[in-house]
């Protein structure tokens, strides 16, 4: 079986395993999840089995590889963000349209602000 990537490349792009094991240490889910969020913002790549970690990869822009044989997310291996661990590359990275613009914070905040006035 050929190797995907170098123990040194591994280090070099992956969430580092102290960090994953602090993320794992956290006894509250929602302060958890905000730990994967922030490490995977500070990642050059992240590889995960975590279905949510993998859209928050898309969202920071950080390439992902789940480390599974499917994904619940497949515009962000269609669109090269993700790839599957079996898969030998990324496709080539383009935005997914589908997910929005980033701003729907603001449209909520408006819509809200329009019918309390």
């Amino acid at each position: 079986m050929r190797s995907l990537i170098s123990a040194a490349k591994f280090s070099e792009f992956f969430l580092i395993a102290s960090t994953l094991a602090r993320v794992k240490a956290a006894s509250n889910p929602i302060f958890e999840s905000l730990q994967a969020l922030v490490a995977s913002t500070r990642a050059a790549l992240v590889a995960t089995d975590s279905v949510g970690l993998q859209k928050d990869a898309y969202f920071n822009e950080v390439p992902c590889v789940t480390m599974r044989g499917e994904t619940e997310w497949m515009k962000t291996i269609t669109h090269g963000w993700n790839r599957l661990w079996s898969e030998p590359a990324f496709q080539e990275r383009r935005a997914i349209t589908e997910y929005g613009g980033g701003q729907s914070a603001e449209k909520i905040t408006d819509i809200i602000v329009r019918g309390l006035a």
